[in-house]
Order: structure tokens, then sequence, then C-alpha cells
């Protein structure tokens, strides 16, 4: 056991090297909620089925008889690749909606020499600012192209959100089974909603990168990608920008006119 945690704590201080191009180049994190309020009993990964299409990821969740919305975490890689990780590293941004309160949260644990050993700094996940989560399963490996390695359980006061990003001081990076072991970064991040809110996955690897839209903050339209605009609290509108700021709401229009002019409408 003791050389185990001594491999693991190795194979976690790596992670603050140098990031360099390996197996999981192009690797990406999205997001699978509960979307049918299955009971899960427990069992997260065993109870919740992932669609074989990324393109059918639900980034929304339906509360269980307990109130519950849950979602798995998954590392998905481009179909080129040949994965094979043990140790990944994310985090939750200080743009995390306070609307949202994750009241549970975990690796899987599959058993065998997959034994999860998960390092949080401090406010994970639910305190203020930005917080990172760091976890091995060495010496074990994952060599799926679609692989379940985190959960969160929410509660929403209202509708919310929770955007995912790279960890605060060891960056967003998923590191190899190799005996010299590579590093490579996600490339994209999920936002997960919660209580009805839309939540937005990144392309599936292999897919064309996303295109700027319209986006609203209140009556000014600004042309940036959809995750900028949820992630700056803007209202994501898609298409083009008019020149008058469409589709963005302008408020009630003001008539321009003289004071001569009202008072002959009564006279």
């Amino acid at each position: 056991m003791m050389k185990l945690l001594i491999y693991t704590f190795m194979t976690l201080f790596a992670i603050s090297s140098a990031v360099s191009a390996g197996s999981n180049q192009g690797v990406v994190m999205m997001v699978h909620g509960n979307i049918n309020g299955l009971e899960t009993n427990g069992d997260i990964f065993g109870s919740i089925p992932v669609p074989s299409n990324c393109e059918d990821y639900s980034t929304e969740a339906t509360p269980d008889a307990g109130g519950v919305e849950w979602f798995q975490i998954l590392v998905v890689s481009p179909p080129q690749n040949t994965p094979n990780f043990s140790t990944i590293a994310f985090g939750i941004p200080s743009s995390y909606d306070d609307l949202a309160y994750i009241a549970s949260f975990g690796p899987i644990s599959p058993g065998g020499p997959l034994i999860p050993l998960p390092i949080y700094t401090s406010g994970w996940p639910n305190g203020p600012g930005s917080k990172g989560a760091a976890i091995s399963w060495a010496p074990g490996c994952f060599t799926e192209p679609v692989q379940p390695v985190f959960y969160f359980g929410c509660y929403s006061y209202s509708y919310g959100y929770v955007a995912l990003g790279a960890h605060p001081v060891q960056g967003g990076v998923v590191v190899d089974c190799t005996a010299d072991p590579q590093m490579d970064e996600f490339v994209g991040y999920p936002i997960f909603g919660v209580g009805g809110y839309q939540g937005l996955n990144p392309p599936c690897p292999g897919d064309p990168p996303p295109t700027p839209g319209a986006c609203c903050f209140g009556p000014t339209c600004v042309m940036i990608l959809q995750t900028e605009c949820v992630d700056q609290g803007g209202d994501w509108n898609g298409g083009d920008c008019g020149p008058n700021n469409e589709p963005c709401e302008q408020g009630t229009p003001i008539l321009q006119t003289t004071w001569g002019s009202i008072k002959h409408i009564y006279q």
C-alpha cells in the first residue's frame, strides 16, 4: 500500500511539469446528466447509461426522488487516438454559479488496480474562487475512448450552472500510463446546468471548432463563442449581430419630438 501511495504522489507531482503531446492529444472533458431522473441507489456510473454518440450527451439532469441532479464527468478521446491514462487534473473556475449547490461528488472507483486517490484544493467544490481536483488511479490504467471519471450531485435554488475548467495550479491535463508519463491538456470543458438551465458540452473530438455567435449583454450585441458568453453572464442567441444590435432587446424606443408638437396634439 505504501508503494502505491508513493507511486501515485509521484504521478500527481509530475503534472506540474511541462505538458507534452502524448497519446491523449486532443482529449476533451464532457458531461452527461441523469436526464431521466433514474434512481441511482449510490451507483452513479452503473445506473446512468452513457449514449454511444457524444452528440447525445445531456448537459442537464432530471432530479431523482431525493431532488438531486446527477452528472457524470467523462474523458472523451478523438477517434484516431489510442487512449490510455491514469491521472487527471481539472477545476471549477470562479464563474461557478452559486444558485447550484454541489451536495455530492467523487471519482469513479472500479476496483482492482483502479483505486482512485483524489487530492482537492481548499474550498472544493463549493468554496469561493477557483478550485481544483487531481485524481490518480495509478498504477491502474483507463483505455476506453469514452471513460467516466467523476460525478457530481447537485441541488438547485433556481436555474444555474457549474462550469468546469483547468485546475488553478496544475492546469487541466491527462497523464498517460507509460513508464515516462506524457501529459496532454484538455482542449474543452463542459458547463452543466441545474434547475432547468441548459448547459453546454464542448464539440465532440474530431468535430470542427465552434464559431462565434450573437451574445447579448443587455441591449449590446457582441460576437463571441457560446462558452465565453455564458461564462461572462451574457444571453446566447447565436447567429449574427445586426446593425442595430439585433437580436438583443433594445427596450422601449424614445420618440424624438418637441414640446410645441406635444401641445399641438392636445389643443
